[in-house]
């Protein structure tokens, strides 16, 4: 026999409302959502990282070894490639090849059966930063870009073929630090001198396209999977949009390196600038989704992840039923969810000034949906929850 029990819940909503915006994990402060893992510890002072195909990672050090490492899928970390001065950056192409930067050394390959060359040996030794055009954005997939430092004020980017051969793509005024392709049109890349991030177009225009609120800019690299640049500042990382939005990701971080896995997990290399400096953890982190609530509202704009067609709208916005802006804020939409409450059946009735309003059943996460609420009163939802 089932009893119906009737629990009364008040909300006032949108009156000095606050967002527990940041969880900490692992000493890292990162947005409700996330969950951050300490992937790799044994390796100190990790630097550029770059995935295969197969899912092994390339990890580059900063000037404490004279190899890269690679970690396999399965967790097996060895010394790999020729032994260089200071290789500092790591590229993979869509073959697996693997492209290895030196500070001093120049450009060398290594081939899928570890056979390796020196490549492209008309570049400048020194060599910042690499980045493979996997898919083609300028025209040609699997192009190499190489930021090579001519002097410790100017530097360039060089596109480097698959046949190895080299052309000035870009000549700035200082040395370029990191490089990132979107999947549409555009290279961003920034430099050691400011917090900017530059954008370029297929033909080697450069344009100012944001101002990074940090003290210094050390990576950036971007996420196919969300559309979204990720940029390491000195004690933060960075969300920003194609359309220039910013958006505060996680604290208590210092990325030196950042990479996507094929299923959009973020890796970052982090440590102090000070390679040696060992009260600082020296550590690969991973960040990925918390997939174990299904209730996640990761902008706080009280629409779960998996509704919200706006997923980056900014804190205090009013928003529909989709999660995204009203033009209008005379009215408001969005879900509830009911938490402490083990909700997997029953009715909501949300009642505003004491009149009936909307009636709806809870869905399965324990969420209630509503729509055009007026935004200055607060509201009462009753529950009925059918109990064995």
């Amino acid at each position: 026999m089932k009893k119906i029990v009737v629990l009364l819940a008040t909300v006032f909503m949108f009156a000095n409302i606050t967002f527990a915006d940041f969880i900490t994990m692992e000493g890292v402060e990162i947005i409700e959502g996330y969950e951050v893992k300490v992937h790799l510890e044994s390796i100190h002072a990790p630097d550029e990282l770059s995935f295969d195909s197969r899912g092994n990672l390339y990890i580059s050090q900063d000037e404490v070894t004279d190899q890269i490492y690679k970690l396999s899928s399965n967790g097996n970390l060895s010394l790999i490639g020729p032994k260089l001065l200071d290789p500092d950056s790591v590229a993979i192409n869509s073959l697996d090849y693997v492209f290895i930067g030196s500070d001093h050394d120049g450009l060398h390959r290594i081939s899928p059966d570890g056979t390796s060359i020196k490549f492209a040996t008309n570049l400048m030794r020194n060599i910042v930063s690499v980045v493979n055009d996997r898919v083609g954005v300028f025209g040609e997939s699997d192009a190499l870009y190489v930021a090579s430092r001519l002097s410790t004020r100017a530097g360039n980017i060089v596109k480097v073929s698959q046949n190895g051969q080299c052309k000035l793509f870009v000549n700035n005024e200082d040395y370029v630090r990191d490089i990132a392709f979107d999947n549409f049109k555009y290279m961003y890349f920034i430099i050691d001198k400011n917090t900017n991030i530059y954008r370029v177009n297929s033909n080697g225009d450069i344009s100012f396209f944001i101002k990074i609120p940090s003290t210094i800019v050390r990576a950036i690299t971007f996420n196919k999977s969300d559309n979204l640049l990720y940029v390491g500042g000195n004690n933060e990382l960075f969300q920003v949009s194609l359309d220039g939005s910013i958006n505060l990701f996680a604290k208590n971080i210092r990325p030196r390196g950042l990479t996507f896995n094929s299923k959009g997990v973020l890796y970052v290399s982090d440590h102090s600038d000070n390679p040696y400096d060992r009260n600082y953890p020296s550590r690969i982190l991973r960040i990925a989704k918390n997939t174990e609530n299904e209730c996640v509202d990761s902008d706080g704009d009280g629409v779960i992840d998996p509704w919200d067609h706006c997923p980056r709208t900014p804190l205090n916005s009013y928003v529909n039923s989709n999660g995204c802006p009203l033009i209008s804020n005379s009215a408001l939409s969005g879900q509830i969810l009911m938490k402490g409450q083990p909700l997997t059946e029953g009715n909501a009735t949300l009642f505003q000034s004491g009149e009936l309003f909307q009636k709806s059943p809870i869905d399965n996460n324990g969420c209630y949906q509503f729509e055009n609420v007026a935004k200055e009163k607060s509201i009462n939802i009753m529950i009925r929850k059918p109990v064995e």
